[in-house]
């Protein structure tokens, strides 16, 4: 088994990080313990291939969504509405959460892990917040980092933290939380994490982290250790 995936598997079996924590022992442990028997276990290898892992759940999450009469082929259009009206320039007038200034070295470590992850890094515009989160992005590929709290980490958490953002981007996974909610019966709008770890809402929640947490590991080897670091 390849170093990285023996790193991602052991952290998403152990780790009790991410914005929901409530789901983990719950769903990472059941979902990873069950790969043997969904095809992401290479037995000629001796290899997971969580690239089979991560697909299977997001079929599961639109299977789910269809249930809220919510289909992926609406999301799509609604995302690509959301952005037809969203302006990076606009997003940084007078924004709240934007708080000091980045010194030059964190600006140009992140820059090195965006552009890691194959991303231009002039497409995403990095500030400082001093929001508790050590980094995290929204709809306008805005990068917020909290200095401070980035520093807290070893180095290879940190660009692991970063990594996570950027796969955030990849997967424009803001805009389809946004495009979701829009979709949403008004009943449904405020149901965003709570009750049941496999309702529909949550499961796309919890898909898009571990998605998000998978993909910058397997991005490269020392954001996989980076992402053991950080689930300590």
């Amino acid at each position: 088994m390849k170093t990285s995936n023996k790193l991602i598997l052991a952290t998403l079996l152990v780790t009790t990080l991410t914005v929901i924590p409530f789901y983990l022992s719950h769903t990472f442990k059941k979902e990873v313990s069950e790969t043997d028997n969904q095809n992401t276990f290479d037995s000629k290898n001796n290899d997971y291939n969580f690239e089979n892992y991560v697909n299977q759940l997001e079929n599961e999450v639109w299977q789910g969504l269809k249930e809220l009469n919510i289909s992926k082929e609406s999301c799509l259009a609604k995302i690509k509405e959301i952005k037809a009206t969203q302006s990076q320039d606009d997003a940084l007038k007078n924004n709240p959460m934007i708080s000091g200034v980045l010194s030059p070295n964190i600006i140009t470590f992140a820059q090195s892990v965006i552009s890691g992850c194959g991303i231009n890094p002039d497409i995403v515009k990095i500030v400082s917040t001093n929001d508790p989160s050590p980094a995290f992005v929204d709809e306008y590929k805005i990068l917020y980092i909290n200095e401070t709290e980035l520093k807290s980490y070893s180095a290879d958490a940190a660009q692991w933290v970063i990594a996570h953002e950027c796969q955030h981007l990849i997967h424009d996974d803001i805009n389809l939380r946004l495009a979701v909610h829009a979709l949403l019966p008004q009943e449904f709008k405020n149901a965003w994490g709570q009750g049941n770890p496999d309702a529909p809402l949550n499961k796309l929640l919890l898909f898009s982290e571990i998605r998000a947490d998978i993909g910058a590991a397997l991005a490269q080897e020392k954001f996989a250790l980076g992402y053991c670091e950080f689930a300590k």
